[in-house]
């Protein structure tokens, strides 16, 4: 018996490694088999899969799924997900929610019509959904290069990754990046779009994006503007300490009281060491708060006073909305040359006046301008074409209208 348990121990990790990878093919290889399979299944255009990345219930996939059920209950809308807390949220609120590799998951996945994404065909279940119409309705204005636009030696050498990851969509379906339609905010974002997802300019419908509906919907209602958001991006080549740039608690915690606000920080989904950091070296100052990754920013965007950020794309959704955007760019240089590049001139097209080099000198300005009129960038207000709430009511009408030129 000991003897055994030696030999079992002993195995060369080379040889677990090649066992794993083995079974792991082994898997990919019939869940190919069952993609190629779906494509002979009847579509039932009447039924609609839903999901968001990181199988979250966020962004442009929530709130397009939300109108479904509100405006077009002869549409069956069902949303995918492998988290178990959001399966049990949405499951508790009466929707329909299934595991995405659950049997359910794959037997509405084969019958669904129509995929709704945010950004990959692993939002949902993509071994089943072949033959399908397949919607991208991404997940912001790109400030950063995406996709095919990212060069060589970026983002952990993405370059190679989605070139190796072209030839294996031949066999495997995950890495699919072909879209039956991609919606965007506007015809700025359109042109971005046909290059970085190397697609048909017809493919691509300037419809304005579903999760703004919520931002510009029900104007009259007013809306205390008691939070600063603070939304930095995720640095793949490695995290940096956000707030070990002249960040002093004590003396936010006191401006904070004195003007009665919030300061709320939300970090990406992957930091969530960070998230947890923070929230443990800050906890004795109650005005400064920490979301988490579940918590959706769109329905929260009303109260926001002032957007602090980087490099996130939500500073054209806060410029929309005319919310003042300021710029904390830590190690901008750095980010530049070793992330992505920018679309634009971040600091001639972007930001402005509104640059800050620490904490201190934002706090600072902040002293003396929290009540200004605060001068957007016109640039920056031109990325959403629309300014009303029919977003998400013009991506149906287009998913709608290439279904039935499709049919004839």
């Amino acid at each position: 018996m000991q003897t055994t348990v030696r030999r079992i121990f002993s195995i060369s990790p080379k040889i677990i490694l090649k066992t794993v990878l083995f079974f792991k093919l082994f898997f990919e290889i019939l869940l190919s088999i069952i993609y190629f399979i779906s494509g002979f299944i009847p579509k039932d255009k009447n039924l609609w899969i839903f999901g968001s990345y990181h199988n979250k219930y966020l962004d442009n996939s929530k709130f397009f799924f939300e109108y479904i059920l509100n405006h077009h209950p002869e549409i069956q809308a069902v949303w995918l997900t492998s988290n178990d807390r959001i399966f049990r949220k949405l499951k508790g609120k009466g929707l329909k929610v299934f595991k995405k590799y659950s049997v359910k998951g794959f037997l509405y996945s084969f019958r669904a019509g129509v995929v709704l994404l945010s950004s990959y065909r692993n939002n949902v279940n993509p071994y089943a959904i072949r033959n399908a119409f397949v919607v991208n309705a991404w997940h912001g204005v790109p400030l950063k290069t995406i996709e095919y636009d990212i060069p060589p030696q970026y983002a952990n050498d993405f370059y190679k990754r989605r070139r190796l990851f072209d030839k294996l969509s031949i066999l495997f379906p995950r890495f699919n990046m072909s879209y039956n339609l991609i919606t965007a905010s506007s015809s700025k974002v359109k042109e971005i779009f046909i290059k970085a997802f190397k697609i048909d300019s017809d493919k691509i419908a300037v419809t304005g994006d579903p999760r703004m509906d919520v931002l510009f919907g029900d104007k009259n209602r007013l809306v205390s503007e008691d939070t600063l958001f603070y939304l930095p991006t995720f640095r793949s080549f490695g995290s940096i300490d956000y707030f070990s740039y002249e960040f002093h608690p004590e003396e936010w915690q006191k401006f904070l009281v004195k003007h009665n606000l919030i300061l709320k920080v939300k970090f990406h989904p992957n930091e969530k060491a960070m998230e947890n950091k923070y929230q443990t070296q800050f906890q004795a100052y109650d005005k400064i708060q920490f979301l988490s990754r579940d918590d959706d920013l769109y329905s929260m965007l009303k109260s926001m006073k002032i957007l602090l950020t980087d490099f996130s794309s939500i500073m054209f959704d806060a410029a929309a909305i005319r919310k003042p955007v300021l710029f904390l760019p830590f190690e901008m240089e750095m980010y530049i040359s070793r992330e992505r590049p920018l679309y634009f001139d971040y600091q001639k097209q972007i930001t402005g006046n509104y640059s800050f080099r620490n904490w201190k000198e934002l706090l600072n300005y902040l002293k003396s301008n929290l009540h200004k009129q605060y001068r957007l960038s016109k640039f920056l207000v031109e990325f959403h074409s629309f300014s009303d709430d029919k977003n998400s009511k013009r991506v149906y009408e287009e998913i709608m209208r290439r279904l039935f030129k499709n049919a004839l």
